[in-house]
C-alpha cells in the first residue's frame, strides 16, 4: 500500500473525530470580480453557440462556495433572480460581495474583453479560441438598461441587505437567494428557472439521478442547464484517474465521514441519466488532455477496480466535461 493511499485512508478515518472536516471552499477565483465576469461570459458564449436564451431571468447556481459573483454577474446583465445552492456553508459576506459588484459594474461599463489563458489558465483548454467581448449580445440598448443608475444603485441595496445563511429549506421572491444546506424538498416553483449551471459541483454529488430529476423539475421547458464537470481524482491520488482504482470498501475509508467527495462517476453516466429524465443534450465539450504545465500520470486499464474494467474509452480518457443540456422542446439537434 503506497503512502499517499495510507494518508488518505487516514484522512478518511479522521473526518470521523468531531471537528475535524473542513473545506476549504470555492472554485480558485471566484471570489474575484474578473474571474467571475469570465464565467459568466462564458455561460453567455456558450448560450449564443448553440443558438439559446441569452438574457435568462431566473437562475439558479449549484455550489457557489466562497462568492456568488458569478450570479452577481447574471444579475448586472438582466436576471431577475438569483439562487445559489450550496450544502455546506462556506465563509461569504456582503462586504466582499458589494467590492465584486462595484468592481463588476466597471468592468460592463467599460465592456472590458474577456481575460484569456495568461490571466486564468486553468479555465483554458490549450487551444481554445479566447472571445472578444460580445457586444453583439450585450448590446448599446441592452446594457443601457442594465447598467442604469437607478437599477444599479437597487441592485447595490439587494446585496448590502442579503441574508446569505438560510436555512429555512425556502425560497422567496428576493432578488438574491441562498440556501445552505439545501435539499431536494426545497420549494422552489415548478418549471419556474431559466438557466441551472455548476462549476466543478456534480462530480460531488451522490445522489446524481435525484438532483438531475430535481433539475428537471425547477426548469421551464426549454430552459437549459450549463455543467461543468471534473472527472479527475482532486488530489486524492498521484494519477488523474487514480480513483477508478479502488475497491468499494478502500473508497469507502477514504471518505470517511465527509459530506461529499467526489463520487467517481465517469461522463457516460452523466449522459445516459440525463437521457432517462427526457433532457435534450445538446452540446458536450470534452477534455481529454492536460496543459503543458500538468505533469499528471495516468493509471492502465488493467489497475482499474471490476466495476470499472467495463468502462469505455471515451469514460477512461475524459478528464473533464461540459453538459449543455435542454429541457423540452428545443429545436436542437440531439446528441
Amino acid at each position: 500500500m503506497n503512502k499517499l493511499k495510507i494518508r488518505k485512508i487516514l484522512g478518511g478515518l479522521k473526518s470521523y473525530l468531531p471537528n475535524q472536516i473542513s473545506f476549504s471552499g470555492g472554485v480558485g477565483g471566484a471570489n474575484e470580480a474578473l474571474f467571475c465576469y469570465l464565467q459568466s461570459l462564458k455561460i453567455m458564449s456558450l448560450l449564443k453557440k448553440n443558438n439559446l436564451e441569452t438574457n435568462p431571468q431566473k437562475i439558479i447556481e449549484l455550489g457557489p462556495g466562497n462568492s456568488i459573483g458569478t450570479g452577481i454577474a447574471g444579475l448586472i446583465m438582466g436576471a431577475k433572480q438569483y439562487i445559489g445552492l450550496d450544502t455546506v456553508r462556506h465563509v461569504i459576506n456582503n462586504k466582499e460581495h458589494l467590492k465584486i459588484f462595484d468592481e463588476l459594474v466597471e468592468l460592463f461599463e467599460k465592456k472590458h474583453p474577456i481575460p484569456g489563458p495568461d490571466k486564468y489558465p486553468k479555465s483554458y483548454d490549450t487551444n481554445e479560441k479566447v472571445d472578444d467581448f460580445p457586444h453583439d449580445v450585450l448590446t448599446e440598448e441592452r446594457l443601457s438598461f442594465c447598467l442604469n443608475e437607478n437599477r444599479i444603485a437597487s441592485l447595490r441595496k439587494e446585496i448590502e441587505l442579503i441574508k446569505l445563511n438560510n436555512y429555512e429549506n425556502h425560497v422567496g421572491n428576493s432578488l438574491i437567494n441562498y440556501i445552505s444546506p439545501w435539499q431536494d424538498s426545497l420549494d422552489i416553483q415548478k418549471e419556474s428557472t431559466d438557466l441551472i449551471y455548476s462549476f466543478g459541483v456534480l462530480q460531488s454529488v451522490d445522489e446524481l439521478e435525484s438532483a438531475y430529476h430535481v433539475m428537471y423539475k425547477w426548469m421551464k421547458k426549454n430552459a437549459v442547464m450549463i455543467h461543468s464537470i471534473d472527472f479527475r481524482n482532486l488530489g486524492l491520488t498521484q494519477e488523474w484517474n487514480g480513483h477508478w482504482q479502488y475497491r468499494d470498501f478502500t473508497w469507502k475509508l477514504i471518505r470517511g465521514n465527509r459530506p461529499y467527495l467526489i463520487n467517481r462517476e465517469p461522463l457516460s453516466t452523466h449522459v445516459n441519466l440525463l437521457k432517462k429524465i427526457g433532457f435534450t443534450i445538446v452540446e458536450i465539450i470534452k477534455r481529454d488532455t492536460f496543459r503543458s504545465d500538468e505533469h499528471i500520470g495516468s493509471i492502465e486499464r488493467k489497475q482499474l477496480a471490476p466495476k470499472f474494467q467495463n468502462m469505455s474509452d471515451e469514460d477512461f480518457t475524459t478528464t473533464s466535461a461540459i453538459i449543455i443540456a435542454a429541457k423540452p422542446n428545443l429545436t436542437k439537434n440531439s446528441r
